[in-house]
């Protein structure tokens, strides 16, 4: 039997060599069309399928997941996902060798997360935030790993070349996963090198979180936003009166009280609500308590500016978020000159 079509190789040549092979195999000119063209199409719905189950595997990774990040940002990363766009991609591809494409990029992991100018190790810590992410999953959605940042800052430290530390932001924050190892990590390590934060473009949630146990904060201008403290989950979509009126009635088995909270095919309890919001509210108060260790500031100043708000330039610097507005420039002159 012919092999399977090669990634890019076009319908027309493929359907030219089976059609060859199965000559060559004694079937006639018309049998040879018909099950060339047959075999082609099966095995396209074939990778469209197994595509759709790897777009699957991603949604839920994305949806199924707290969020330190804005709603509006969420929603950005579920709509790239959900496109056709990204299901051609991976329908070139047959079974594993997409699962592959999709978390593997062993020759990324080989490449440092930070660049030495001058003594000082440059981090550019942008786009949206997860604990693990590699392949095309994280190029798709520009998402990088907070593991590896992690890796990344602990090597620096190390490093007898590096004598400073700069994170450079321009991040909507992220996946909660991860965040606070991280933030802990570089806690730990202050005295060690002088590390600052800087963001001349966006610092929010999760990216916030990760900024504020460096020993100073920079904004670039006064139109860098900095804040939206807080914790997100994904809405829960209620279907059971849609597949009610299409009369079915799903069931969904389980062992233990809380394990299949949410799902979308049984209604919501306010007992169900209260501890999904119990949740979101601890790992907030995580976030809340920690930043204001780094910043040495009290619990309830970083409450007041925890509510989600957005802050803008010299306002940040007004509520304590930043530390001082500044070019990049001369942040880094002043880093390099602690």
């Amino acid at each position: 039997m012919p092999a399977p079509p090669r990634k890019g190789e076009k319908k027309a040549d493929w359907i030219s060599k089976c059609i060859a092979q199965l000559r060559n195999e004694g079937k006639d000119q018309d049998q040879a069309v018909a099950q060339c063209n047959s075999m082609y199409d099966q095995h396209m719905k074939k990778r469209r399928k197994n595509a759709e189950g790897c777009m699957k595997l991603m949604m839920d990774i994305i949806a199924n997941r707290f969020w330190a990040m804005s709603k509006a940002e969420c929603d950005s990363l579920l709509s790239t996902l959900h496109s056709k766009t990204t299901l051609d991609i991976l329908a070139a591809f047959d079974d594993f060798e997409a699962f592959f494409f999709l978390f593997d990029d062993p020759e990324k992991e080989k490449e440092k997360v930070y660049k030495i100018e001058e003594g000082t190790a440059i981090f550019t810590i942008e786009g949206p935030l997860m604990k693990k992410a590699k392949g095309f999953f994280a190029r798709l959605l520009g998402i990088q790993s907070v593991d590896d940042l992690r890796a990344g800052f602990i090597e620096a430290m190390g490093d007898p070349e590096v004598k400073t530390i700069f994170n450079q932001f321009s991040s909507p924050g992220g996946q909660v996963d991860g965040i606070l190892d991280y933030a802990e990590t570089v806690f730990k390590y202050r005295g060690t090198k002088p590390v600052m934060a800087f963001t001349d473009d966006h610092m929010a949630s999760a990216a916030y979180w990760m900024a504020a146990p460096a020993d100073y904060i920079v904004a670039g201008n006064e139109t860098t936003t900095v804040g939206s403290i807080g914790v997100i989950a994904n809405p829960h979509l209620d279907v059971t009166e849609a597949l009610k009126r299409d009369g079915i009635k799903p069931y969904v088995f389980k062992a233990g009280k809380y394990k299949a909270v949410p799902s979308r095919f049984v209604p919501l309890s306010q007992d169900d609500i209260n501890y999904i919001q119990g949740l979101l509210d601890h790992m907030y108060t995580a976030m809340v308590d920690s930043i204001a260790k780094y910043r040495g500031v009290s619990v309830e100043s970083v409450l007041n500016m925890a509510d989600g708000k957005i802050f803008v330039g010299s306002t940040a610097l007004d509520v304590g978020l930043v530390d001082e507005i500044m070019t990049k420039e001369d942040a880094l002159k002043k880093l390099r000159s602690s």
